[in-house]
């Protein structure tokens, strides 16, 4: 029950040792600029932080705790969420930038981009992640499903494909996505 009822205290917390965090990666960041690994720190931080604003609406969902969407508590967490995305996936661009090939910011950029609905750009982290790892099938199974939901169903289909020649377990799950992709784009048709 109390953390039914103290769960706005123990965000704000949370959230003022996160900030902490940042400020300090900041701090260290002007005098360092070019490390790779401060970067990296906070790009995480941001990460972490956006993650905190997006919790209680995760456990609102759940009915874990009470949150109105319509309150201006709610509207300020979904800001704050918003911007704490923003300054991760600008952190994962600078790393980019010292290092291009490397999958693993590239794939934190996806996440960053999935959170905030900005699919267009999840599937071009997804399709440099490919292009680092060919082989990677985890990959390939998120960019298809990603490609069936943005009605780029040809691309979808070669990545099926080539999931079930290599025997991934789940690739018969992307024909659902494939399926409501078809159905989608038949509604949309028949309102015009």
């Amino acid at each position: 029950i109390s953390c039914f009822l103290h769960w706005k205290d123990v965000l704000k917390m949370q959230e003022v040792l996160l900030l902490g965090a940042i400020d300090h990666y900041m701090q260290i960041i002007k005098r360092r600029p070019t490390d790779i690994e401060l970067h990296t720190h906070l790009a995480n931080a941001f990460v972490n932080l956006s993650r905190l604003y997006l919790e209680p609406k995760i456990k609102a969902q759940a009915q874990l705790i009470h949150l109105n969407e319509k309150t201006g508590y709610a509207q300020e967490l979904t800001h704050k969420f918003e911007t704490a995305s923003a300054s991760a996936i600008e952190e994962f661009k600078i790393l980019n930038t010292y290092a291009p090939n490397d999958a693993w910011i590239h794939a934190k950029l996806a996440a960053c981009y999935h959170q905030l609905h900005m699919f267009e750009e999840e599937i071009t982290a997804y399709e440099k992640i490919l292009a680092i790892c060919p082989e990677d099938l985890h990959t390939m199974y998120r960019l298809s499903a990603l490609y069936f939901k943005k009605g780029k169903s040809a691309k979808g289909l070669r990545l099926y494909a080539h999931l079930k020649k290599a025997g991934f377990e789940h690739c018969d799950k992307l024909l659902d996505h494939y399926d409501a992709s078809l159905k989608k784009a038949m509604l949309a048709k028949s309102c015009i």
